[in-house]
């Protein structure tokens, strides 16, 4: 059985998968959206190969709206998850209290 390459079909495969990688990163699986998104790219090609695109518009224009939800999902992940990183960064170079320099002793010596 050959996949269905009408442009209507293609655009609703790439609805489907676009909401897919959606679900995808709001449950946290990265992996299974890093492919997903990889199949988006080769449904875009797809359908950039298609000279008429006209029986596909509703549809398209319905992936154009799940695309700004998947983006807008993406850019928050992306800020969490740097916010995550610059606090473990910021925790890692805290003074330790207990590290001893040649010159100084300890904090917990100094302060006492």
């Amino acid at each position: 059985m050959q996949p269905d390459t009408r442009p209507v079909a293609i655009a609703e495969s790439l609805l489907a998968t676009t909401l897919s990688a959606e679900a995808s990163i709001a449950s946290g699986d990265w992996e299974t959206a890093g492919h997903l998104l990889r199949r988006r790219e080769q449904l875009l090609t797809q359908l950039e190969r298609e000279r008429d695109l006209s029986d596909a518009q509703a549809v398209l224009l319905e992936v154009q709206q799940a695309e700004k939800s998947l983006l807008s999902l993406m850019e928050r992940s992306t800020r969490d998850i740097s916010e995550e990183l610059g606090k473990i960064a910021s925790f890692r170079t805290r003074k330790n209290p207990f590290s001893r320099t040649a010159e100084t002793g300890t904090v917990l010596e100094r302060y006492g």
